[in-house]
């Protein structure tokens, strides 16, 4: 039925706006028409483009040989990434690069105050990197050094630090009270206290194996007889 004998079949102000409504209909169902032109085009392409797409992954398959692999590794790694646990790690590190710039420039401020501070004092901050890599490559020959090597295998660098506590609270010791003048009859006299005598003997062989590791390369010479 057409919209001329429609309008004919009913009163004028009733007809004119049924074929206005009709006429409304016939423009949005040109426009989505128009609208879908596109999708149709997509369609009519869609199977050329999944037959290239097809040849492109056969291709790839037979020049790598193990895409069921690939696949399957990236089912897994994609099935490890969408768990809660991981998307939440995830989220804590997004967090924290969010809060890296304000960070790096708390740094920043912090080495521009200690520059500033080191040239008050009269030191040049533009030597201090040279100066902290002379002292890692002196740390490093030291740690890689052969005397270090035998000093960790010898097994005596607890008695070494055994000693060297005695001897940092035996002076603690001394300090406490003022000391006395002491002359060569009063040090003499000394030596009879058996305490001053462990002391000695420690010392006499302190030095007995210090000029022995010193006269490694050389015989010692011996010592001129004494005459009277």
């Amino acid at each position: 039925m057409s919209t001329s004998s429609v309008a004919n079949s009913r009163d004028p102000a009733s007809a004119a706006a049924l074929q206005t409504t009709l006429r409304e209909i016939e423009d949005r169902l040109a426009g989505l028409e128009r609208a879908l032109a596109p999708l149709a085009s997509l369609c009519d392409a869609a199977p050329g483009a999944l037959a290239t797409a097809g040849d492109i992954i056969d291709e790839w398959s037979r020049q790598t040989g193990d895409v069921d692999a690939r696949v399957g590794a990236l089912a897994a790694l994609a099935e490890k990434l969408t768990r809660p646990k991981t998307l939440a790690m995830l989220g804590q590190t997004i967090d924290i690069m969010e809060q890296v710039p304000a960070v790096v420039a708390v740094a920043a401020d912090v080495i521009d105050e200690t520059a500033a501070a080191a040239m008050e004092e009269g030191l040049d901050p533009t030597h201090l990197a040279g100066d902290i890599k002379r002292l890692v490559i002196a740390t490093l020959k030291l740690a890689t050094s052969s005397e270090l090597r035998d000093l960790l295998e010898s097994g005596s660098i607890q008695e070494t630090l055994s000693a060297t506590v005695a001897a940092v609270e035996s002076m603690a010791e001394a300090r406490t009270e003022p000391p006395k003048p002491v002359g060569l009859f009063g040090a003499i006299r000394a030596t009879r206290e058996p305490y001053t005598q462990r002391a000695l003997g420690f010392a006499l062989r302190v030095m007995s194996a210090f000029g022995r590791r010193l006269g490694r390369d050389a015989e010692p010479k011996p010592y001129p007889e004494l005459r009277d």
